[in-house]
């Protein structure tokens, strides 16, 4: 029973990703916000309804799409740099392959946290 957090270093310029243990559950820290089903996602592969998604927790980047949502387009696809971009120096979009990368780093800091998977 304890309160400690683990974090990965900075990813390819973006903000760092922190995961907080608390009791049996996991709260996760970006600076993105994401989309839920990258949450539920992490939590299907986890097999855990503990794990918590916060968003815009460690900084402010924009949103986070999944890779089938960029094709789509949108306001948090196509206007996160326009609206964000001034603010944060991330004037690009999100690659398709972010949000999987940030997903398998918070599976990872789960590991560490827990010990497994």
């Amino acid at each position: 029973m304890g309160y400690w957090i683990v974090s990965a270093p900075r990813l390819w310029s973006l903000p760092q990703t922190m995961l907080s243990r608390l009791l049996c559950s996991a709260l996760t820290m970006l600076a993105w916000k994401p989309f839920a089903e990258i949450a539920l996602g992490i939590c299907r592969d986890l097999q855990s309804e503990l794990v918590f998604f916060g968003g815009y927790t460690n900084g402010l980047v924009g949103y986070l799409p999944t890779a089938s949502e960029i094709p789509r387009g949108g306001y948090e696809v196509e206007w996160m740099p326009v609206v964000y971009g001034p603010e944060t120096g991330y004037l690009m979009h999100a690659r398709p392959e972010t949000a999987d990368r940030i997903a398998e780093v918070v599976r990872q800091l789960y590991g560490r946290a827990y010990g497994e998977r």
